[in-house]
């Protein structure tokens, strides 16, 4: 069986926590990253089936992580968790890594189909490691 590695980026630790713990318990493997800078850092050293992105967090935001694995060529799906109100700042996201949007709140059971979804779209051969690594210039 091919365990799935997941990144879940949020800078709220329990949130975080939370959803390592459900991930772990769905049979993913799973990182966490408490920033956008750790989350690039992470992406770099690892290849994921799929992120968990939060959208608001200070310093780099989830849109700014998007724009940064898409501009590497990152072909990585993306289950975006956002606040009410911030559905327009996913207008300038690159729409092909974007998998799926949830509003907080969320139901965990929603996060992990959504990331079920991303792993699944892996066997139709949109594949998150197309082009990676990236070309150093």
């Amino acid at each position: 069986m091919n365990v799935h590695n997941i990144l879940v980026v949020d800078d709220d630790e329990n949130t975080r926590n939370m959803l390592l713990a459900v991930l772990h318990q769905a049979g993913f493997a799973a990182d966490a990253a408490s920033s956008g800078v750790e989350a690039l850092s992470r992406l770099d050293a690892t290849n994921y089936s799929a992120v968990v992105l939060d959208v608001m967090m200070p310093g780099m935001s989830g849109i700014e992580v998007i724009r940064r694995m898409a501009s590497t060529g990152r072909h990585t799906k993306c289950v975006i968790l956002m606040s009410a109100g911030t559905e327009t700042m996913l207008d300038d996201a690159p729409p092909a890594l974007v998998h799926t949007k949830l509003r907080k709140p969320f139901d965990i059971k929603d996060v992990v189909e959504a990331v079920r979804g991303c792993v699944e779209s892996l066997g139709t051969g949109e594949s998150p490691f197309n082009n990676y690594p990236p070309k150093r210039q």
